[in-house]
């Protein structure tokens, strides 16, 4: 497991959370215009999180660590599309929520089950690249498993 904040599933393909001062409640200093992002886009799903710096495309979609209704699944599967296309296009990509485990997981799982990956083995990658806690919530883990296809995308 790891304690960092974010972390390199495949090349390019990037999964975390957010600091717990890096939130839109405390202040934080404008970054610098002159610094380079580590990523090109980034999947922003914890409605809290200070928003990523200059010259990072960011999509913000703030969703519970709950259970999943239409309207959020059809919004995930956006995010993961989004995602997806843009690091099959060569670009570094994030997925980031609160710990770096559930919301930000599910959207990595799908990301990951678009490129081929069977549901089962996206999580068992995810888990050993992050943490044992990634899809700890029943509900996402659930959700994941149950997009197997006969080729595994979704």
């Amino acid at each position: 497991m790891t304690t960092d904040l974010y972390s390199e599933v495949l090349p390019r393909l990037w999964l975390g959370g957010t600091a717990d001062d890096d939130i839109v409640a405390l202040a934080a200093p404008l970054p610098s215009l002159s610094a380079l992002p580590t990523f090109d886009a980034v999947a922003t799903l914890y409605a809290f999180a200070q928003p990523m710096g200059w010259h990072v495309h960011e999509w913000r979609y703030g969703f519970a660590d709950a259970g999943l209704n239409p309207e959020v699944v059809k919004n995930v599967h956006e995010i993961a599309d989004w995602l997806f296309e843009r690091w099959t296009r060569g670009e570094t990509v994030l997925a980031r929520c609160q710990a770096g485990w559930n919301r930000s997981g599910l959207v990595t799982a799908l990301v990951l089950i678009r490129a081929g990956m069977e549901p089962d083995d996206a999580i068992r990658l995810i888990r050993s690249r992050r943490s044992q806690h990634v899809l700890s919530n029943p509900d996402f883990e659930t959700y994941v498993l149950s997009q197997r296809t006969s080729k595994g995308a979704a």
